[in-house]
């Protein structure tokens, strides 16, 4: 197989993944409109039938409206993690993921912190750059502030707090 990813042009990795959706999707099954990409993800539904049927019902897209398959959608649907997060909560997760080292989750803090007032709901208590009135910020902001940086017990005070 190999060589064979060398004669076309691609890795081998690449090579295996189309020979793995060709089996799982037999042309006959295959939609047009619907890319490579999508019929590889929802290769990874195991039942045939399922698979099949699922691929004909799209959800509609927030982006577009239209009812279609893009691969963050199709990835959600499989229970897969989106290639770009939507949510507040994916973005959450997603700089969780990033920031597994405290200090790292602490500097991020610090600069969310010091963003100007006028640019959103947390305002720095009396003034002071490292300071967060936590009564101040919207529910999820306070909760995503705390889940970033560790420190929930400390925020969930309604006093002033020194990062």
């Amino acid at each position: 197989m190999q060589i064979y990813a060398d004669d076309i042009g691609l890795s081998l990795s690449t090579a295996l993944n189309c020979q793995c959706t060709s089996h799982r999707w037999p042309s006959g099954q295959r939609r047009e409109g619907v890319s490579h990409k999508v019929h590889s993800i929802l290769a990874s539904v195991q039942d045939d039938a399922e698979r099949f049927e699922t691929v004909d019902h799209p959800p509609v897209d927030d982006v577009t409206g239209l009812w279609r398959w893009p691969s963050n959608l199709t990835k959600k649907h499989v229970g897969r993690r989106p290639d770009r997060p939507g949510t507040v909560q994916e973005k959450v997760e997603r700089i969780q993921d990033l920031a597994v080292d405290e200090d790292v989750a602490v500097a991020v803090t610090r600069d969310a912190l010091r963003r100007p007032a006028d640019g959103g709901h947390c305002h720095p208590a009396g003034g002071h750059p490292r300071l967060l009135w936590g009564p101040n910020c919207s529910r999820d902001e306070t909760q995503a502030l705390m889940q970033l940086s560790g420190i929930a017990k400390t925020l969930a005070s309604a006093t002033p707090v020194a990062l």
